[in-house]
């Protein structure tokens, strides 16, 4: 699942505040289903139009990025082509392997250690696909980063072929964003269920597993509710994923519980939808969320 394509959205929140593990202080999986495909570029713009609460927030993004990414990324982040780690109004983007870097690609290092300095004082860090493709790197990456930094990870198919490094990858991240097709890759299950159960198992932390069943739901304690149904006509959008991620990511940061950065990303994507626009604030989302429940409680 990488950053920069189609999105579907399917949310459902569970939870199970007896088990202590990741984010909220107990072990919770969240349900939204979401596409995304190499665009770090839109993760980190919304962010960074969200981050005046937040000290720091990274976006480590994967380098499989067509002519018209490598474009919007020169303009956006025109430092890129010199540092593959660069900071822009406090937030950073990492370009992995990518070819407008000088330094050797992660895949072939250990995690540089300015990179790791950079890193240092984030609060929430967001790792693409691939970034780096070698899991043991990766791994490093993951370990070397301070405690108080929730680390949101996602992998690629490839490092989920490889069952035993994708779990250890799983053990050492906050919060797991993976759809049911990777689940599948990883689990080696036709039925998504069973292939989530078994990413459970393997998780450290949280998981956002991404379906397309249509359910819309979130949770307060054991109950799921339905969610908010502004976000129902989410379908196959180009870039809402991106705002998505970007928020959810920020949301984390400025300290909010997972079901509330959540339902705040999923309200980003509905106004990027429907405005074709990124929201300018968290205020913005604050009330978009808002309105959403009011409706969901009188629907």
């Amino acid at each position: 699942m990488g950053f920069f394509g189609s999105v579907t959205l399917d949310l459902t929140v569970s939870g199970d505040p007896g088990v202590p593990a990741g984010l909220a202080g107990y072990k919770r999986d969240v349900h939204y289903e979401i596409s995304l495909g190499g665009g770090a570029i839109n993760a980190a713009r919304q962010a960074r139009t969200l981050q005046a609460a937040v000290s720091l927030v990274a976006v480590l993004g994967a380098d499989d990025m067509g002519g018209l990414q490598q474009q919007l990324l020169r303009r956006e982040f025109p430092q890129v082509t010199t540092a593959p780690l660069l900071p822009v109004s406090r937030i950073s983007l990492l370009q992995g392997d990518s070819c407008l870097t000088s330094r050797p690609p992660l895949s072939v290092t250990q995690p540089p250690r300015d990179v790791l300095e950079e890193l240092a004082d984030c609060r929430s860090v967001l790792i693409g696909p691939g970034v780096p493709e070698d899991s043991g790197v990766l791994l490093r990456l993951l370990e070397g980063l301070p405690v108080h930094t929730l680390r949101l990870l996602q992998l690629s198919d490839r490092q989920l072929r490889d069952r035993q490094s994708a779990a250890a990858l799983m053990g050492a991240c906050d919060l797991l964003l993976i759809n049911e097709s990777e689940a599948c890759v990883f689990a080696g299950r036709q039925y998504p269920d069973a292939a989530f159960a078994t990413v459970r198992e393997c998780c450290g932390g949280d998981v956002v597993l991404t379906s397309s069943r249509g359910v819309l739901a979130s949770c307060a304690g054991r109950d799921v509710q339905r969610a908010a149904c502004a976000v129902a006509e989410v379908r196959r959008t180009v870039g809402a994923g991106d705002v998505l991620a970007g928020t959810l990511v920020t949301g984390l940061a400025e300290g909010r519980g997972l079901e509330e950065s959540v339902d705040l990303a999923l309200a980003a994507a509905a106004i990027h939808v429907a405005a074709r626009r990124m929201p300018n604030s968290t205020d913005e989302l604050l009330a978009a969320a808002h309105a959403c429940r009011s409706a969901e409680c009188l629907a």
